[in-house]
């Protein structure tokens, strides 16, 4: 069985307070992974 991957564009907004991983959030899913 073949499988498809299809892929849309989104637009996110991300709220919340300073230095509480807002840009991990969105690196975890548009990468695969979390930043060092």
């Amino acid at each position: 069985m073949q499988q498809r991957h299809n892929r849309q564009a989104l637009k996110m907004v991300i709220v919340g307070d300073e230095c509480c991983g807002k840009t991990c959030l969105q690196s975890v899913f548009t990468m695969g992974h979390c930043p060092e």
